[in-house]
């Protein structure tokens, strides 16, 4: 159960001489009470007045489901979200048309066999094609005597089903399987084959097969034809591929070239294997091995692409913006604090011009944690202040992030917000006490002083280090009549997601009765949405006592 405070009037400004003020902290039965003693004041009218919106894009947080490795999303055009995951050897499907508020049960994506998720990246892909139908790709899990092929499956009937598992690729040892669909009928998955040449380690040969009948049958493989340059890959790298409404496929990868690890996005026309390789980044990482952190290819509203990516011997991520068209890549913008080992790296940007950078901290693994932190930058590359650290994940797994219906943020992650399980996510003790175990920063603590513990602070939206904020309400004449008003806190920090804050306000005409305190009618399950929230009532010769509840659901 979610823990209560309730709180109620710490101030007003109606000035009467037979007023009295009576103020009491309480802690019984878990909540926290703040009341007022107003004379001559019963229940009447009722107001509540519109939610005050800043305009800011919010981010939040989607939980996936547990121990799932390499969840990967899709939006269609009816704003229904499509993920795919893996876990026990095994492709899932679930959707959700609520941005990830809650989804739908797990449908078994392949047949039979099983699906390849180790090392953070590998794990089935997903895009959405004509009539929402819904594509998926996989690579088979290898072990010793094991052919890896490219998998493929597809459902016509929104996720309740999907079809037998099919062989794309004409050879085996695969890996780096991707797809990319569009509402035309066109699917495209990629992939590299284990064919490196003389003398370059770790680097394979990208190849594709295309679809333009919606994925009832697809074209022979074929080795994919690039212009400019070789087209060597890093051998076990994700890639990440578009299929665009402006006529062309668009594919993101590491590449092998003469050991060179930087990315290259491929462009090329829908339905032909003629394709044109566009820098990302000109780091000109040296290496002789794969670093098996692929790139993270988006794109925003206006037609850029936005590439996330790792490189240099520390490991640092990056992201970079294209054009529109795209015919170039600009910008090399760091995290905020630029961290070695940062792994993972996402890019999005929504209508508004803001930018979500999303990476984890850790090493590259099948055991351990890492830790999934964000930033929020413009989308020329400048840091806007506002970062966040979610908490620790499985090191064998990545985070993925998309835009919501609502043009908000959405990161998609199974690290756990509250580690130390305080009742207080971690992100929130980091936002405000800079770390998990501060001093003075538990949750019966008093951080600053004002008689509120650092827990119930967290319940009531307010700042933990400054005694000046605080649950209160306020009462006062307006128009003859008595007016209470407090402010109902909404939960659009990213550490309040999958939790909304609910009010309540409840009267009493006598506290030496325990259970005289009954709620005002319309006033029992109010959402916190960032508004103010006022109720009316007339004044004749009777005492009356208020208090309003918070809590978190």
């Amino acid at each position: 159960m979610k823990p209560q405070m309730n709180a109620d009037l710490s101030r007003r400004s109606l000035a009467k001489a037979d007023e009295r003020r009576l103020l009491t902290w309480s802690a019984a039965g878990g909540e926290l009470v703040f009341r007022f003693l107003f004379i001559n004041a019963v229940l009447a009218g009722m107001l509540l007045t519109g939610a005050t919106v800043n305009g800011a894009t919010e981010v939040r947080i989607v939980k996936a489901p547990a121990d799932c490795i390499a969840p990967d999303v899709a939006m269609d055009t009816n704003g229904v979200l499509h993920m795919v995951y893996g876990l026990n050897d095994t492709a899932y499907y679930i959707r959700s048309t609520n941005n990830g508020r809650s989804f739908t049960s797990p449908v078994k994506v392949n047949s039979s066999g099983t699906v390849g998720i180790t090392m953070g990246e590998r794990g089935p892909k997903v895009s959405i094609g004509l009539s929402n139908s819904i594509h998926v790709v996989w690579m088979d899990k290898w072990s010793s005597g094991v052919q890896v092929y490219a998998r493929y499956s597809r459902s016509l009937d929104n996720g309740a089903t999907f079809e037998d598992r099919r062989i794309l690729s004409s050879t085996s040892g695969v890996d780096g399987v991707t797809v990319a669909a569009d509402t035309l009928g066109n699917v495209a998955s990629f992939w590299h084959v284990n064919q490196p040449p003389t003398g370059q380690p770790s680097a394979t040969r990208l190849r594709m097969v295309m679809s333009s009948d919606n994925g009832a049958t697809f074209g022979a493989d074929q080795l994919m034809s690039i212009t400019n340059m070789t087209g060597l890959a890093c051998s076990m790298c994700m890639m990440r591929p578009f299929v665009r409404a402006d006529g062309n496929m668009y594919l993101a990868f590491r590449t092998a070239d003469d050991n060179i690890r930087d990315i290259y996005v491929l462009k090329g026309p829908i339905g032909q294997n003629n394709f044109t390789a566009l820098r990302v980044n000109t780091d000109n990482w040296n290496i002789n091995y794969c670093p098996m952190n692929g790139p993270e290819l988006t794109f925003d509203p206006s037609g850029r692409a936005l590439c996330g990516f790792m490189t240099s011997d520390d490991k640092k991520s990056y992201w970079a913006i294209s054009d529109n068209p795209v015919t170039s890549f600009s910008l090399h913008v760091a995290t905020p604090a630029n961290e070695p080992n940062e792994l993972y790296s996402t890019a999005i940007a929504n209508s508004r011009g803001d930018v979500l950078f999303v990476w984890q901290i850790g090493m590259m693994a099948v055991t351990g944690t890492s830790t999934v932190k964000w930033a929020r930058y413009t989308s020329g590359g400048v840091f806007t202040g506002e970062q966040g650290t979610i908490g620790d994940s499985f090191a064998g797994t990545k985070a993925t992030a998309f835009v919501g219906t609502d043009d908000n943020f959405y990161i998609v992650t199974t690290a756990n917000m509250d580690a130390n399980a305080n009742g207080m996510p971690d992100g929130w003790e980091i936002h405000y006490f800079l770390g998990t175990n501060a001093q003075n920063g538990g949750p019966t603590d008093d951080w600053d002083s004002d008689g509120c513990g650092n827990l119930d602070e967290y319940i009531a939206g307010t700042d933990p280090t400054n005694k000046n904020s605080r649950f209160q309400l306020v009462i006062g004449p307006t128009n003859g009549l008595v007016e209470v008003q407090f402010p109902a806190v909404g939960t659009g920090m990213y550490y309040y997601s999958g939790v909304t804050r609910s009010y309540k306000m409840e009267h009493s005409t006598d506290l030496l009765f325990a259970n005289g305190w009954s709620g005002i009618q319309n006033y029992t399950n109010i959402p916190g949405a960032d508004q103010t929230v006022a109720y009316t009532s007339s004044a004749p010769d009777n005492v009356c006592f208020y208090r309003a509840k918070v809590s978190l659901q």
